[in-house]
């Protein structure tokens, strides 16, 4: 696997399990994300938010999320090629009549999902606009092994942009879709969506003025955290260089 680089296809959203999609909705809603059509594709409730750079998908559906979500076609040939090279699939629905979809998961444990087709169109790029959060920059995922997970994200395609050992280890990968921030678990325990901002405590404050709670993180002034209904952390920092 790690001496061929996969296409995984359009990369879609990350994906969040939710069990009140109204009040996720409402909750991104008042950050400034706007809300995007969707396709009736999916058999559960589902509604998808955006920032204009950052796609969240709210399923009122069980899995492991945060979840990154592709679109990709021939789904049923994708999954067969990946099987003669020994790579197992945790699931895959691959029948005619159905929507396909198969699961893969990454070395940090993060759930990969394919879809056969998009379950949304973008956006008119002028309808898009930043969220009070600022700019998305990239999900950051708690890594054991770094030679393993940079391995896996650049057979996926992904480009490791910068790679360091101390004081302590991580890398920053990109692709078309997504950039992805390797960090040591000892840094950070689950997966963290994180924004940066220039003038990032005004952005604190009009946040706060909506009744939401922020604490600081990693004991780091410059770094506020803030949770959302589906507990996924949001890192909002304040960066000069944005």
């Amino acid at each position: 696997m790690m001496n061929q680089v996969w296409m995984l296809g359009r990369f879609l959203e990350i994906s969040l399990a939710t069990d009140d999609i109204a009040g996720s909705f409402e909750f991104y809603r008042s950050l400034g994300f706007h809300s995007v059509p969707v396709g009736d594709v999916l058999s559960h409730p589902y509604a998808v938010m955006t920032d204009g750079t950052l796609f969240l998908g709210l399923h009122g559906a069980e899995f492991d999320s945060p979840a990154l979500t592709y679109a990709r076609s021939e789904i049923a040939h994708f999954v067969r090629d990946f099987e003669q090279h020994d790579i197992q699939f945790e699931f895959s629905e691959t029948r005619d009549d159905e929507f396909n979809e198969a699961h893969l998961r990454s070395p940090e444990g993060v759930l990969l999902r394919f879809f056969e087709s998009r379950t949304f169109s973008p956006p008119p790029f002028e309808y898009l606009q930043s969220s009070l959060c600022g700019y998305f920059s990239e999900l950051q995922l708690p890594c054991k092994d770094f030679d393993a997970s940079v391995n896996f994200w650049e057979s996926f395609g992904f480009v490791c942009l910068e790679r360091s050992e101390d004081p302590d280890p991580e890398a920053t990968l990109t692709s078309d879709g997504l950039n992805i921030g390797l960090r040591d678990r000892s840094i950070i325990k689950r997966p963290v969506l994180v924004f940066l901002d220039p003038d990032m405590p005004g952005r604190l404050e009009a946040i706060r003025d909506k009744g939401m709670t922020l604490k600081t993180a990693q004991g780091d002034p410059d770094i506020h955290e803030l949770v959302t209904p589906e507990g996924m952390r949001m890192y909002l920092v304040s960066d000069d260089e944005v």
